[in-house]
Formats: structure tokens, C-alpha cells, sequence
């Protein structure tokens, strides 16, 4: 893995919310980044050869960390995203999507992720 620490600072989105690039990181093959919230709460990045995980299992380890994620759209830039919300925090979540004139298309639970596994059967 290699760091290259950052400080630079640009604006983003509709109100200009400033964003602190704090550093880049070069992962190889099967190397994983943990990112910690708090002592009880972590977020996981794997690289792979084809890729990355880009989190930890939705149904499992994000829930025991706390996290649900969610599928979303930017209407204005015809973007999506899957976003990762901490569960104490989904008030700020919308307030953010609002702010955003973003939209939560769905949660990613786990009831619906297994009917979409069944679509694909």
C-alpha cells in the first residue's frame, strides 16, 4: 500500500459543501483499508484483481457495524450512487439528499436483495 497525504479543499454539490482531500491511497491486489468511525463502528475496502469490494458484506458485517446503504440518484447530473448511511444518522441522511435535490430510489435490505436474487434464478 502507498499513502500520499493530501490538503486540498474544493467545493461540491448544489450548496458548495467544502470537501478536505486528505490523502490517496494505492492499494495492491487483496490488501484491505479499514476505516474507523468510533471504537464500535469500521468500514471496510478490499482490493482485488478485478476490483474492489467496495464494502463490507450488506447483510452481514455492515449491520453489525451499524451501517444500512442505500441506492440513490442525482436527477440534476443523471448520477446514482450506492451510499453507506450509519443507522443514528438517517435524519441527516435525507436532510442531505434534500439539500441535494438527490432522491433514495431504495434501502438495500436484506428481504429486498433476496428478491432480487430470485429475479436473477
Amino acid at each position: 500500500m502507498k499513502i500520499k497525504k493530501k490538503n486540498r479543499k474544493f467545493k461540491t454539490g448544489i450548496n458548495d459543501i467544502i470537501i478536505t482531500h486528505v490523502a490517496d491511497l494505492k492499494l495492491d491486489n487483496n490488501e484491505l483499508i479499514t476505516i474507523k468511525v468510533n471504537k464500535k463502528t469500521e468500514y471496510d475496502i478490499t482490493r482485488k484483481n478485478w476490483g474492489f469490494y467496495s464494502t463490507p458484506s450488506i447483510n452481514k458485517r455492515l449491520l453489525k457495524y451499524r451501517f444500512d446503504s442505500a441506492i440513490t440518484h442525482n436527477p440534476n447530473y443523471g448520477t446514482y450512487f450506492m451510499m453507506i448511511v450509519e443507522k443514528n444518522k438517517k435524519k441527516e441522511f435525507i436532510k442531505y439528499l434534500k439539500s441535494q435535490n438527490m432522491v433514495l430510489i431504495t434501502w438495500l435490505t436484506k428481504k429486498k436483495l433476496e428478491k432480487i436474487k430470485k429475479i436473477f434464478k
